[in-house]
């Protein structure tokens, strides 16, 4: 992840406290910016776990055409 998607998810982040009526001055906005940065860690290690599950079972499958018919295999 580069510096700019960093800080643009930081932003986002940040967003998220706000809408949920925290200010940047509130003693409980610091928490919710490191629950909601916990959420997003794990929401994307589940994402990338589910992709990798994926691509492990991922099967090739080749076809050809033998005697105007197709196989596939």
């Amino acid at each position: 992840m580069s510096y700019t998607q960093r800080k643009q998810l930081a932003g986002e982040i940040a967003k998220r406290c706000v809408d949920q009526g925290y200010t940047e001055k509130s003693p409980e906005f610091v928490p919710c910016i490191k629950a909601e940065t916990e959420g997003e860690i794990a929401r994307r290690r589940r994402a990338s776990v589910r992709e990798d599950m994926a691509a492990a079972n991922s099967v090739d499958v080749t076809c050809r055409e033998f005697f105007g018919a197709v196989r596939c295999n």
